[in-house]
């Protein structure tokens, strides 16, 4: 290895090891030590830019810094095209990069699986499953090959054989990688296997001595890609100038009106919430933790919320509101008056 000032390439390594444990998931993205050993390398702290903040501006600038700094770096030609040239569509620079990323390191089974990757988002899964192959042939035992033909065959609708693919990433992987333990759930519920499905199913009438094994399971999207498509049309509408303010806002008039009724009533009550999010609970203390939420008058939220549903305000009883953009202040304003009448009800 190279020498250089300030043990450069010691820094660097210690920096990109930091940043593979957060993609693995040994590793939170906000977790201090990921940056500060990251301090010094251009590369390690642009990739932080694009994975973590998503300051694209910022991370093509500190990637273009490493790559004038060490035009042989290969990692960095990886990581920009990878993590940021692919992510925001710019797909001929990101294979540009690639190319010289082999072209500097041509056994490195990582570098190689960055094409991958790159066909996959630009949906030519054939094309994607052919590199992967090529990858395998480098490392046959490398697990993000095998977990990469395994979102291919999930995506091509060949479940059972995405399934035993994921296996054998995780058999490989040693450890629990939530990119492939997602997918790894995806494709087992894609798969039907019913044995795994029938332990989320809803169930009546039971009691602990008759229940067979039962896992409650909600979410938002699940997977169903009208919905999917309407998140991905709400960000757009969010990433316009100014929305998430007038959103925030929205949301800060629910709160600070829900302050004002409770004191005009003299009610405890707890308002709770950050950016468009707001919740509420009947309590004399602040609320900190589970144990004050538990500790909370939850029948009288709850008894609130049904009166709410019957005048013609829809929440899930006891649960926290969500403002959207639709909501003006006119909606928020007859939120308020229909909840103190509910309250006084």
């Amino acid at each position: 290895m190279p020498a250089r000032v300030g043990n450069t390439y010691i820094h660097a390594s210690f920096a990109a090891l930091m940043n593979l444990r957060t993609l693995s998931g040994s590793l939170r993205p906000g977790d201090n030590s990921s940056r500060e050993q990251a301090s010094t390398p251009q590369g390690s702290l642009a990739m932080i830019a694009a994975s973590h903040d998503w300051n694209w501006s910022e991370s093509e600038r500190l990637y273009r810094r490493a790559i004038a700094l060490d035009p042989n770096y290969a990692t960095a030609h990886h990581w920009f095209a990878v993590d940021l040239l692919s992510p925001l569509g710019r797909f001929e620079e990101a294979r540009t990069e690639l190319e010289i990323a082999r072209r500097l390191n041509p056994l490195s089974a990582i570098i190689a699986e960055g094409r991958v990757l790159q066909l996959l988002l630009q949906r030519r899964y054939d094309e994607a499953l052919q590199e992967t192959k090529g990858v395998l042939e480098l490392d046959p035992n490398f697990y993000m090959a095998h977990s990469d033909m395994g979102r291919i065959l999930a995506l091509t609708g060949r479940y059972k054989d995405a399934v035993d693919k994921y296996e054998q990433a995780r058999r490989l992987s040693r450890l629990l990688t939530p990119k492939v333990e997602g997918g790894y759930a995806q494709a087992l519920a894609l798969a039907g296997r019913r044995d795994l499905m029938s332990l989320t199913v809803p169930r009546t009438g039971r009691t602990p001595d008759t229940v067979s094994p039962y896992v409650f399971h909600g979410g938002t999207y699940n997977g169903t890609p009208i919905a999917l498509a309407a998140g991905l049309a709400t960000l757009n509408v969010l990433e316009e100038p100014g929305a998430l303010d007038r959103l925030d806002q929205r949301a800060a008039d629910l709160r600070d009106g829900l302050t004002a009724l409770a004191s005009r009533h003299g009610v405890p009550l707890q308002v709770l919430g950050r950016g468009s999010v707001v919740d509420f609970y009947f309590a004399d203390a602040p609320i900190r933790s589970s144990r004050d939420v538990w500790a909370s008058d939850l029948p009288r939220r709850r008894t609130l919320d049904y009166r709410l549903l019957v005048d013609g305000i829809y929440n899930a009883p006891a649960h926290r509101y969500h403002l959207s953009l639709a909501h003006s202040e006119a909606d928020v304003a007859e939120t308020l008056e229909r909840i103190e009448r509910a309250l006084t009800a």
